[in-house]
């Protein structure tokens, strides 16, 4: 959202509330902010190292992976719209390449003098 779940007056407060870990999820701010990736967030801001979400486990909370999905299906679709892509510009060349081979056959026929044989 780009603000920061940490707010205070000055700089001594805010490290305080960081320490103490204080935090709030300000609206209007944190509003459309998922509440899978809120829970995500209080885990990972939790002081105490033995109550945090680990890495093993934020690697399986159920924002992240869901967040995975959707862009592992937006890869995907960008992959292919590329190779959609290269396969039209493969195709121009082809015909850019036809067309200078008739236009050059066109050319080479004309200038040729008859023998008269």
């Amino acid at each position: 959202c780009g603000f920061p779940p940490f707010y205070a007056d000055n700089d001594a407060q805010l490290y305080e509330k960081i320490k103490r870990g204080e935090f709030e999820f300000l609206r209007p701010y944190w509003d459309p902010i998922s509440l899978e990736a809120k829970d995500m967030v209080r885990r990972m801001l939790t002081v105490d190292p033995k109550k945090r979400i680990t890495c093993e486990e934020a690697m399986q909370h159920p924002w992240l992976r869901s967040e995975a999905s959707h862009l592992t299906e937006e890869i995907a679709t960008a992959q292919q719209l590329r190779e959609q892509g290269m396969r039209k510009l493969r195709a121009a060349g082809d015909a850019v390449v036809a067309i200078k081979r008739m236009e050059d056959g066109a050319h080479g026929s004309s200038s040729e003098a008859p023998t008269g044989r």
